[in-house]
């Protein structure tokens, strides 16, 4: 993973070494282990690069990269399956000189043009310049892990890893209002992402599985769409077919995601999907696991107890941070610098602290979870959408799946109104939204006529029509939710240089999920099912069937009242 940045202008003068530096200094901790700049001989596009190097850590895998005399690529992120490309690309006539999965990108573009990245299994986001069709190529990956940022003219286009590479260049640049009403009121920080929407107007960023196309002619920017999850079930397979299955895709994605020539470890939180991580890392490569946890002694959600079963049960090497009070309070501008958008919850920081704790011991990659809970269905919110599926269907299998839910004790809301949704779905999205536009507009503690000037219902993102579990798991995981937490993921990992990647985003695993029908992610009072499954012989019960969800919760109630805290609420207030 690093930063990337670059100018593409018919204004030559806006093309140079300057621009591009303050663009990259900017972004300087994305990579902490060099930078380089390259300008074409016309003068009309200059790429800038910090480097953290994964992959190939010699000389040749530096980036700007150039390829066949024609190509020059800056890229930012990780193609696992990079190996078996180069061996097919290699069998078609290219020639590599590294050992980096940045050249299979070019070659691939080479051989494949625009269609290149229907082959790439991995994270990315990146800029090839074409000097021959003078002409700018960008794309980021499937479900949008690594960030790519643009503003564009009629005469030229800027690009970088984060919005402050951009404001270098462009500082004049306000905060989109309906972005802040929507955070202010509904406590969304991520809702308008799928449109191209950046925190800034006048900044956009490239949907996630889209291409970028920028001629130097005419100046247009060309987005497509090269990626669609579809969500048809296919329930003609048994529950051995379809754990064989799930099962085989699973130790694929962990394998291809251990490729790497720095230090490894995972990010432990004690949970279902972190845990999973640990003992596929485990059966997979049989090396010495790190793992690297936030704890908090004493307080209700502390998951230390399970953190400890998964390190005696692998033999890690546990490392903890307990992050506190003071400690947000010293780091809070700081990491709203990084993040570069609203923050939601204090568990942000929790993490921030994590990937601050690897760097400390060294470890340069984490492995993390997130992904499971919105493909499989792992928040108990999720529960009362299985449930309105299950009830259409025979009365006795909703009876027994409801009374087991109970019998678990897991909370989740129903009542005669899920009734009333699981056959009109249209009718509950529609009573969904206008609560949600009433919400805003019932708001009372801000400006009346800000309200009013952004609040229309029809501004607002709109919510899906879900008649099946899928229905809402795609659009968390697509549109709204899963979003959110890759932004605060990628931020705080590039904080601190260090490399974040997400197993159960393996998209040919996703794409398998989504053709399962309810049965597979709810049964027997549980959700996830079909990975406590694939887990039970390899994690402890105690892991592999917990009926708690606690989730990655740090004690933000307690931080926010301490008097630290309060007195710089305080003082920003008066900012305002």
């Amino acid at each position: 993973m690093c930063g990337i940045a670059g100018i593409i202008s018919q204004d030559r003068s806006r093309v140079n070494s300057d621009n591009l530096q303050r663009m990259t200094d900017a972004i300087a901790h994305r990579g902490p282990d060099g930078e380089q700049q390259w300008i074409n001989t016309s003068g009309t596009t200059g790429f800038g690069h910090r480097r953290l190097a994964i992959l190939d850590l010699s000389s040749a895998a530096l980036q700007p990269m150039h390829y066949l005399d024609r190509y020059t690529i800056v890229h930012n992120g990780e193609i696992y399956n990079y190996k078996e490309l180069r061996d097919t690309l290699t069998k078609s006539g290219y020639r590599f000189r590294s050992k980096s999965d940045t050249e299979v990108i070019l070659a691939a573009y080479s051989n494949y043009g625009r269609d290149c990245c229907k082959y790439f299994d991995g994270m990315f986001a990146f800029a090839i310049w074409d000097e021959q069709e003078q002409e700018l190529f960008a794309a980021r990956d499937r479900f949008g892990e690594k960030p790519f940022y643009y503003k564009a003219d009629n005469s030229s286009l800027i690009f970088g890893s984060e919005t402050k590479a951009i404001l270098t260049l462009a500082p004049k640049q306000e905060i989109d209002p309906l972005q802040l009403l929507n955070f202010l009121t509904l406590g969304n920080s991520r809702k308008m992402v799928s449109d191209g929407r950046s925190i800034y107007q006048g900044i956009e960023e490239l949907p996630a599985a889209s291409t970028l196309s920028f001629n130097l002619r005419e100046c247009k920017v060309e987005i497509r769409k090269y990626w669609e999850l579809h969500k048809k079930i296919a329930d003609n397979l048994n529950d051995d077919e379809v754990l064989n299955t799930f099962e085989q895709l699973y130790t694929k994605s962990i394998e291809l995601r251990l490729r790497s020539d720095v230090s490894l470890g995972v990010s432990l939180s004690g949970g279902l999907d972190s845990s999973s991580i640990v003992a596929g890392i485990y059966e997979a490569d049989k090396r010495p696991i790190k793992t690297y946890s936030a704890v908090f002694p004493g307080f209700s959600s502390d998951e230390s107890a399970f953190i400890s079963i998964i390190n005696s049960r692998f033999g890690c090497e546990s490392f903890t941070v307990t992050p506190g009070s003071a400690d947000l309070v010293n780091d809070i501008k700081k990491l709203v610098w990084h993040q570069e958008t609203f923050i939601s919850s204090a568990s942000v920081y929790a993490q921030y602290a994590v990937f601050k704790l690897a760097k400390e011991t060294g470890t340069v990659v984490l492995l993390d979870g997130q992904g499971a809970d919105e493909a499989l269905g792992g928040y108990n919110k999720y529960i009362q959408w299985g449930l309105q599926e299950i009830y259409r269907g025979p009365a006795k299998s909703f009876r027994e799946e409801f009374a087991k839910f109970r019998e678990n004790n897991v909370p989740f809301d129903w009542s005669w109104k899920n009734k009333i949704a699981a056959y009109q779905p249209s009718l509950t999205a529609l009573a969904l939204q206008q609560r949600e536009s009433g919400r805003v507009k019932k708001t009372n503690f801000l400006n009346r006529d800000y309200v009013t000037a952004h609040s229309p219902a029809n501004k607002l993102p709109l919510k899906p029509g879900i008649r099946n579990l899928n229905d809402i798991l795609h659009y968390e995981t697509v549109e709204s939710g899963l979003n959110e937490l890759l932004h605060y993921a990628d931020r705080n990992s590039m904080a601190n240089g260090r490399e974040v990647r997400l197993p159960f985003l393996s998209h040919e695993l996703v794409s398998f999920i989504f053709t399962l029908p309810v049965r597979y992610k709810l049964r027997d009072g549980f959700t996830k099912w079909i990975l406590r499954k694939a887990m039970h012989s390899r994690l402890p019960e105690q892991i592999a069937w917990r009926k708690d969800k606690i989730g990655f919760e740090p004690p933000q109630k307690i931080w926010m009242e301490m008097p630290a805290m309060q007195e710089r609420i305080h003082e920003s207030k008066k900012q305002l």
